[in-house]
């Protein structure tokens, strides 16, 4: 009967077998891995983004742009969009009950406003400073 041989042999045996573009590929691959993770997880933390959705166009503005009023055309007339001072509201709208214009302004991610009657979407989307987040633990 023959004996196993322990993994560590198998490795040896492996790791010799190994050829110079082999190790060129694993580093290859291992610095792929990191250079998407710092670029995923690490380049943009703190940049929010207004994005406005209408039926016909779409817009993806820096929250942190200044002010400005953005027209939005929808099937009812124009809505008026504004940001100001790190937050996004629907300042008019052509719609009857205008819950657009009650609802306030918005400032951190996830958060939304609509004009449902005028097709107008309103969302705020990046990632903010960490504490800023609302996760299971605290919901």
């Amino acid at each position: 009967m023959k004996k196993k041989e322990p993994s560590i042999h198998i490795l040896h045996s492996i790791v010799g077998k190994l050829k110079f573009f082999d190790y060129v590929t694993v580093v290859f691959a291992v610095l792929l891995v990191v250079v998407s993770s710092l670029y995923v997880y690490g380049s943009n933390r703190g940049v929010l983004y207004v994005h406005i959705k209408s039926f016909s166009r779409e817009w993806i503005l820096p929250l942190d742009g200044g002010e400005r009023i953005i027209h939005v055309e929808g099937p009812l007339g124009v809505t008026e969009v504004e940001i100001d001072k790190s937050t996004v509201r629907i300042v008019k709208s052509p719609c009857k009950n205008k819950i657009c214009v009650r609802s306030g302004a918005i400032s951190r991610p996830g958060q939304w406003v609509a004009c449902l009657p005028n097709r107008v979407i309103v969302s705020i989307e990046g990632r903010g400073p960490k504490e800023d987040y609302v996760d299971a633990v605290n919901f």
